[in-house]
């Protein structure tokens, strides 16, 4: 199996406001590494974040399927795996080509994944992208930051799936943490560099991402570590490093 930990890795096109669309980022090489990963494309499965929000998932999954049928090939049958077909998660997994994780809130995914036993089910051919949300719940552990004052008390370090034991924060922001934020919520200041020093962080802006394959973990894109209250710059945008 070759998973991909992704801070984005498909770009939503949009007009005036609504997406219209997605395309698959061809930065740091990824098209092309999807390209060389996935061997057979007869099924396609697209793992929700929500379970019981249909129309998102079906949405995703629509434009996804779209931006493959542009850039690589199409997919001869595409299914979203959410509340509606749940109890035909190992028929789904087991048989997958291609995995999609997808982001959104950790906990609500992660609550999912375990009850649809996505480690015990999942074809160990298939290939997987996880973005975001989907990234940080493959790994040992999730990072649970708050992203507003709501969620202060929500449980911090959340139990994954284990493919890595990178601590993955996405869609970072060198000067504030995360790219969708307030400019006045510094998560950096606020939570990543007092929390480092119970857990590095592996932080990925958009565009970048980890390869895993059969467990050697190769880092694309720009990407920083931080550590013990640290940050450090440690790959840039074109450029790998195997860890």
């Amino acid at each position: 199996m070759k998973i991909f930990l992704n801070s984005q890795g498909f770009i939503s096109i949009r007009k005036k406001g609504e997406k219209v669309g997605t395309v698959i980022d061809e930065k740091n090489h990824f098209l092309q590494n999807l390209k060389d990963s996935i061997k057979k494309y007869d099924l396609f499965v697209l793992v929700c974040n929500n379970p019981d929000e249909y129309e998102r998932n079906d949405r995703s999954a629509f434009f996804i399927a779209q931006a493959f049928n542009r850039q690589l090939a199409k997919f001869k049958e595409v299914v979203v795996l959410d509340g509606r077909n749940e109890d035909k998660s190992k028929e789904y997994l087991s048989n997958a080509d291609f995995v999609f994780l997808c982001g959104g809130k950790i906990e609500c995914q992660n609550e999912f994944l375990k009850k649809i036993e996505f480690k015990k089910n999942i074809n160990q051919n298939a290939v997987v992208v996880g973005v975001s949300a989907g990234a940080m719940n493959l790994c040992e552990f999730a990072y649970n930051y708050p992203e507003d004052i709501t969620e202060l008390n929500n449980k911090k370090w959340i139990s994954g799936l284990g493919y890595s034991d990178k601590v993955i924060i996405p869609h970072f922001k060198r000067w504030k943490g995360n790219m969708y934020h307030p400019r006045h919520y510094n998560l950096l200041k606020k939570w990543f560099l007092p929390d480092s020093y119970e857990k590095e962080f592996l932080c990925l802006p958009n565009g970048s991402y980890v390869m895993i394959d059969e467990r050697k973990e190769t880092l694309y894109g720009k990407s920083y570590l931080i550590k013990n209250g640290a940050m450090q710059k440690i790959c840039e945008n074109e450029k790998s490093l195997r860890r």
